[in-house]
């Protein structure tokens, strides 16, 4: 049996480090099926949220921890949090290289921290590869230093001009790495040693995407195509963990009873710090600014941004004590504090949730950008101010407060970027900008929330084995899909140019041939009998579909509201939007019984409700009647529907129902969208015709077939 290739993965100490290698390390088991170990090395013990982490990794990826490495107080008294990266991975280096050579490994991926790891894995003749947990920006900085060194005589903050990397904007020498800020301090030296080292490697894994930083990745394949190949493979972040704790449950709990898109998180990732006058400013800002926030506090440092990052502050004191006088109790009512962790996983991708006040850890940035929340950026340290002026000044996605005089950010100029943000013009452009749909070749531009359900979660099992199918789906010779050329033709033209090796037939419409004989006539039909012509709207969720009961309760007030004669098939509501997809509800209680006191008694003469099923095809042929993706393919490509707006609580609420139905019977917009249906009707029907576009794809499909032998 052929062995898997083992791959060695060697993080820096921090939580902020360790997460994304451990990502990609999944992402590795589950499209590759490698084996991996994560070897990592440790400053002082393991804190509790890195066993957490390790503990929770899938039983097929090992972890090593190297032995713990002690230094003195007076040794690190000063010393950025990178130096002690650095140090911490040079002193590990013997037990690294024991490690190394007790196992077979294919490759060796390395933090830029530990970039003297590179000579060892040569040595023993394992390919080494670093993983820039950062962005491309970043790393065009980086890999471009050493020219810089050598042609640069000031300090580079001194700079008068922006300083040009290929293919990024133009930036500040004051907004450049954190290393670099002093070109005299020792860390500048180690730093810039270190990037001369880069070239050892055998190509480095960016946590981007081509997407979001296109022209600085094309401007570094095209310098460093034959050196150091780039593997983009971003965006890789934490996934969320399905052990929600007591502090996660009031936190979560707290947001689930905020309007939705309310709430600004405001959190400096693992490790970062406020002094104790800007902590005070900070907190008076969000009170002034009136708008709701969740606030993750840590305990203030005069002497560091950075003073928690490699140390577990949840042994040191209350930070809520450092607060100003009565803070937590005036704001109760707007905000909730909560000290030093909150899960920020959940709480970005939480409806509730309206912006982001960050310190742009690009860990951070890229949670806030996957689920579209803007961002305020409030860089501390590392390459923080760089991501900064990506985020606000080249993609436009954030707003960056101004410091005063005196180096703060103070409450009056907090209190207008955050309302800003929450509720204003600023905050609206940053939005559009978030929200800029995807764009798959042939089709309209979709949103990433309008996706198919298990695209929704990717670190559901769900979207897990979705992926795993998708792949399996280029194994086969060709594609039947219930489509046709004249309903998606340019999506169906894109895919045969895209993907030529795999045949696709666009066989459809497929669906019921001919009406059933098996349906009584006496009561839905025989109703629809008695209705004028085109005057019914014909309300149904499919074989299996449900709504909660709050929305149920809406739709049935909001068709009475309409005033339009209707025919509704009702289900018992349940929170799962397809609890009756594979479930018989025909046993259960009445569905009608969930329904509005009163409301089959008004809308008697208006509408008739029938429990669990209705013949669908005999409905939508008689001639009184008139999902996610689909809705979308419809309503903004076909433009053969009219889709309903949900409220701040995710419902479509009965005025808005009301509105819609009403547009649909009798309005401009029905008008306009019975233009358009009866155009793909005839459409449809030149598909299915002897010489159609799907007979022709179905013969096609049918021939090759005749010519495959038989075994």
């Amino acid at each position: 049996m052929e062995q898997k290739p083992h791959i060695a993965l060697l993080p820096s100490p921090g939580m902020g480090r360790l997460i994304p290698l451990v990502e990609l390390a999944k992402l590795l088991l589950l499209h590759h099926d490698f084996h991996i170990t994560c070897i990592i090395p440790v400053l002082g013990s393991p804190s509790k949220a890195m066993k957490a982490v390790v503990q929770a990794l899938p039983t097929s990826i090992d972890h090593v921890f190297l032995p713990p490495v002690i230094l003195e107080e007076e040794e690190i008294k000063g010393l950025k949090h990178g130096v002690q990266a650095m140090l911490t991975l040079t002193r590990s280096l013997p037990p690294l290289r024991d490690v190394l050579k007790s196992n077979r490994f294919s490759a060796f991926v390395v933090d830029p921290f530990g970039i003297d790891a590179l000579a060892i894995a040569k040595e023993l003749n394992i390919s080494p590869y670093i993983f820039f947990p950062s962005n491309a920006f970043a790393l065009s900085l980086v890999l471009h230093l050493p020219k810089l060194d050598e042609t640069v005589s000031c300090e580079y903050r001194d700079l008068p001009e922006p300083v040009k990397l290929p293919g990024c904007i133009p930036i500040h020498g004051r907004d450049l790495l954190e290393p670099v800020q002093d070109r005299t301090s020792e860390f500048y030296k180690m730093f810039l040693t270190s990037t001369k080292r880069y070239r050892l490697a055998e190509g480095i894994i960016v946590n981007t995407f081509m997407e979001l930083e296109g022209s600085a990745i094309k401007a570094l394949l095209d310098e460093e195509a034959k050196n150091l190949p780039l593997f983009p493979v971003g965006p890789i972040q934490s996934g969320s963990s399905n052990q929600v704790d007591k502090l996660e449950s009031d936190c979560l709990s707290w947001l689930d009873n905020q309007p939705h898109g309310s709430v600004l998180f405001v959190c400096f990732g693992s490790g970062g710090t406020l002094s104790y006058e800007q902590t005070n400013e900070l907190a008076l800002g969000l009170e002034l600014s009136g708008q709701k926030f969740i606030w993750v506090v840590r305990a203030p440092n005069n002497e560091s941004a950075d003073a928690t990052y490699l140390s577990d502050q949840t042994l040191g004191n209350n930070p809520l004590a450092f607060l100003p006088k009565e803070f937590v109790e005036r704001t109760k009512g707007q905000g909730l504090v909560v000290p030093f962790w909150a899960p920020q996983a959940q709480v970005l991708s939480h409806g509730s949730t309206g912006g982001f006040l960050t310190h742009c850890g690009w860990n951070s940035t890229l949670e806030s950008i996957m689920q579209g929340i803007p961002l305020i950026v409030w860089p501390l340290f590392a390459e923080q101010k760089m991501n900064a002026a990506l985020l606000a000044e080249d993609l436009k996605v954030a707003l960056r407060p101004k410091t005063n005089k005196n180096g703060l950010i103070d409450r009056e100029e907090i209190a207008k970027v955050v309302k800003g943000l929450m509720v204003g013009e600023e905050g609206k452009k940053v939005h559009n900008h978030l929200s800029e749909p995807l764009k798959l070749l042939g089709c309209i531009p979709i949103h990433g929330r309008d996706l198919i359900e298990p695209a929704q979660d990717r670190t559901s099992e769900y979207y897990k084995e979705i992926f795993r199918i998708g792949k399996q789906l280029r194994l086969t010779e060709g594609i039947m899909v219930n489509t046709f050329m004249e309903l998606e033709g340019s999506a169906i033209k894109a895919f045969e140019e895209e993907v030529g090796k795999i045949s696709l037939y666009p066989v459809g419409p497929i669906m019921q041939i001919g009406s059933s004989n098996q349906v009584d006539r006496s009561d839905c039909l025989r109703w629809l009998d008695n209705q004028p012509r085109e005057s019914v709207l014909f309300v149904c969720f499919g074989s299996g579909g449900t709504l909660s009961y709050n929305q149920m309760t809406e739709l049935a007030l909001g068709l009475e509201l309409s005033g339009q004669k209707f025919l509704s098939v009702v289900r018992s509501p349940n929170e799962s939007a397809n609890a009756g997809y594979l479930n018989d509800q025909s046993h259960d209680k009445s569905p009608l019984a969930f329904l509005p006191k009163g409301f089959v008694e008004r809308a008697k003469g208006q509408g008739l409700m029938v429990p669990s099923w209705v013949p669908q095809a005999q409905v939508l042929s008689h001639s009184s009647t008139e999902q996610k993706m689909n809705t979308v393919l419809l309503a903004e490509d076909l433009k053969v529907a009219l889709r309903p707006k949900a409220n701040e609580k995710g419902l479509a609420d009965r005025e808005e129902i009301a509105k819609v139905v009403k547009d649909l019977i009798v309005g401009e917009g029905g008008k306009k969208v019975h233009k358009h249906i009866k155009d793909l009707k005839i459409a449809a029907e030149k598909a299915l015709s002897v010489d159609g576009s799907s007979t022709r794809a179905l013969s096609a499909l049918a021939s090759q077939w005749k010519n495959q032998p038989s075994f």
